[in-house]
């Protein structure tokens, strides 16, 4: 089964991107950049605290 496919397309579409970032323990700055990306995009007011949690 191909994830292209599969239903909502919206929803499927973020979550390979989210799985083709490396986020290995301790290390994931480059995930939280994709999420911090991701809402600002939205026009959401995107943040991360002090410990590194996105915050909207």
């Amino acid at each position: 089964m191909d994830i292209k496919t599969l239903e909502p397309r919206g929803i499927w579409s973020n979550f390979e991107k989210i799985c083709s970032v490396p986020h290995p323990s301790h290390h994931l700055e480059h995930i939280t950049k994709l999420v911090v990306d991701f809402g600002k995009s939205l026009g959401l007011e995107t943040a991360t605290d002090k410990v590194g949690k996105v915050t909207l």
